[in-house]
């Protein structure tokens, strides 16, 4: 049986600071995968390339040779959060520190004999983070929150017939989780503690998917991505702030909150594509594709996080999550200026996971649009680049998260958050 601790100290600490920090939602999925695709806001299930291998296993049936896409994609999230000053009263707006991340990519297909295609995917499918300053306001929530991730997507595909195929792939992600908070000890101790938790682990899951093509200028495809627990093991770290000098009250908050080896199972939530590509036959000669997907991502089977100590002083905590389920809408068009040079245009809609009860610093979810912009060039008849810019634009959003500290005190952190994310990404294409 699971230990459930009863002290104030403990449960409020744990439950009510540290795993809102593991909270995942769709500001941590990253769907920015290959040159191309992104392009056209991502709306690449009906389309073939190396990178279908991310957004339908079918799509590499038809491809010839050897294919090799080499991808990196810059991330620069900014966030603003209003919201109330607890010691002194009134309002503030604080803006969240800057990071810039580097999710890559790389795509290899190999067709082996006309009908069966091998390929492997290697990217990041979760991941990013969120960091604050180290006394800012809501220092007790959350400072910082990272999740990186790896994806080895090992796939086959075969050819059915000239019209149609099918593809199937094996998904390996590793997982590394790093969190830091600071937690208020009570009025009788009047200390903090910094807290920081680390870790990694392993997922499986599966993917596949089938392409069909009813008539010469129309393709649709139909693909998921399984969802998958990524079982994490690391180190739960506590300090004492420099304010806490008492060698009694050290001895204290050590006995009390010691470091531990902690264990951690996070649902990494499936994504269902459904998706069409069609090309006008009288527009521009059949230069013209518009594709246009529509996405379903499972966040409902998020329901509850639980942080599992070694340390019989801590046990295992709980804090439920209960996400909802959310649909994307992605469209774009891709116009053949020449040979070498294709222009691309895109836009996408995508639905907040995370509840208003349950909006807080760590991950400022919310309805998002995302407008993009890309183009590719063939330098050669064997090699091209793919460049794309995506602007990503969050909908002002206020919270009604509320948490309680270690001396039973309901503090209110009900606030508005504003975000925008530019993205931009190359992608270094390679045929034999």
């Amino acid at each position: 049986m699971k230990k459930r601790k009863p002290f104030l100290l403990l449960g409020t600490l744990l439950m009510g600071g540290l795993l809102p920090g593991l909270a995942l939602g769709a500001g941590f999925a990253i769907h920015e995968q290959s040159g191309a695709a992104m392009g056209t806001a991502g709306a690449y299930g009906a389309a073939r390339s190396a990178g279908s291998i991310f957004y339908n296993a079918a799509g590499i049936a038809s491809l010839e040779g050897l294919q090799v896409e080499l991808g990196l994609n810059m991330i620069k999230p900014t966030t603003d959060y209003t919201g109330p000053i607890h010691a002194a009263g009134g309002f503030s707006t604080v803006s969240m520190e800057e990071q810039t991340f580097y999710p890559p990519d790389l795509y290899l297909t190999k067709n082996l004999d006309g009908k069966h295609t091998l390929g492997l995917g290697v990217f990041s499918y979760m991941g990013l983070g969120t960091m604050w300053a180290d006394d800012w306001v809501g220092r007790e929530i959350i400072e910082e929150v990272a999740l990186t991730t790896l994806n080895f997507n090992p796939t086959w595909a075969y050819r059915i017939t000239d019209r149609s195929s099918v593809g199937v792939g094996l998904n390996i992600m590793h997982g590394k989780m790093e969190m830091s908070r600071d937690i208020y000890t009570g009025p009788t101790l009047n200390a903090y503690m910094d807290s920081w938790i680390d870790g990694s682990g392993w997922g499986y899951g599966w993917n596949l998917g089938y392409m069909l093509k009813p008539t010469r200028n129309l393709r649709v495809g139909l693909s998921y991505r399984s969802g998958m627990v990524l079982k994490a093991s690391g180190d739960a770290t506590f300090t004492p702030g420099s304010n806490v000098s008492d060698p009694t009250q050290l001895a204290l908050l050590h006995s009390m909150v010691p470091n531990s080896s902690v264990d951690v199972d996070v649902d990494i939530p499936g994504i269902a594509i459904a998706a069409f590509e069609y090309r006008p036959p009288l527009l521009f000669n059949g230069n013209l594709t518009w594709r246009a997907d529509v996405v379903h991502t499972e966040w409902v089977d998020y329901r509850e996080l639980e942080l599992e100590f070694a340390a019989d002083e801590l046990g295992t905590v709980a804090s439920d999550k209960d996400y909802q389920n959310t649909w994307a809408f992605r469209t774009g068009l891709e116009f053949a200026v020449t040979r070498q040079l294709t222009l691309r245009g895109g836009w996408y809609y995508e639905q907040k996971a995370v509840k208003g009860e349950l909006l807080e610093p760590s991950l400022p979810d919310a309805e998002r649009n995302g407008y993009s912009a890309g183009a590719s060039y063939s330098i050669t008849p064997r090699i091209g680049v793919d460049v794309y810019y995506l602007l990503v634009t969050l909908q002002d959003r206020n919270s009604r998260f509320a948490y309680e500290r270690s001396d039973g005190t309901l503090l209110d952190f009900s606030g508005g958050y504003a975000t925008q994310i530019p993205i931009m990404g190359l992608t270094l294409r390679m045929g034999f």
